[in-house]
């Protein structure tokens, strides 16, 4: 009596090795784009929070502008500040951060909002005409893109070379 065995052959379970392994490749790629959009979309949320703690703490200090705020001076006196990125730009810092407060003087920014390369959002700001009460946030996205905000528009910009001053 011959007896039979039923088994895979070496050729099938190579076939189901090399169809798992292109299967992982594409989950990999697919989670590593996906991890990309997660960290603009970040980028751009810690912009717009940064601009509406801006114009929180701007409203509620009765006459005072984006400068005055930041810098801790007092409304109705003028303020100036760098109009132009140094370089490298400098990010918000923690003092301007905890001068950012709503009517009950309650920090509004519990950190300092970060881009996508992890690097603090830059601002500059200024009181002196043209631009008076004037600021800019930006911060980059993983591709090299630059997010900008500003007074001058509630809208979040996407362009290739960041503003390195007043638009």
């Amino acid at each position: 009596m011959s007896r039979k065995t039923k088994a895979f052959t070496l050729i099938e379970l190579l076939i189901v090795v090399v169809i798992i392994g292109i299967l992982a490749t594409l989950v990999i790629l697919a989670l590593g784009s996906m991890r990309k959009k997660a960290l603009d979309a970040a980028t751009k949320d810690s912009i717009k929070k940064l601009q509406d703690a801006i114009e929180i703490s701007v409203a509620q200090s009765q006459g005072g502008t984006a400068c005055v705020v930041l810098t801790g001076g007092v409304a109705g006196t003028t303020c100036t500040q760098q109009a132009t990125f140094p370089v490298p730009p400098l990010g918000i810092t923690q003092a301007q951060a905890d001068r950012l407060t709503d009517e009950n003087q309650k920090k509004i920014l519990t950190s300092l909002p970060k881009d996508s390369a992890g690097n603090t959002l830059g601002i500059i700001f200024t009181d002196t005409a043209p631009n008076q009460g004037g600021y800019v946030i930006r911060g980059y996205a993983t591709d090299g893109n630059c997010y900008y905000a500003s007074n001058k528009s509630a809208a979040l910009t996407t362009t290739v070379t960041c503003p390195t001053t007043f638009l």
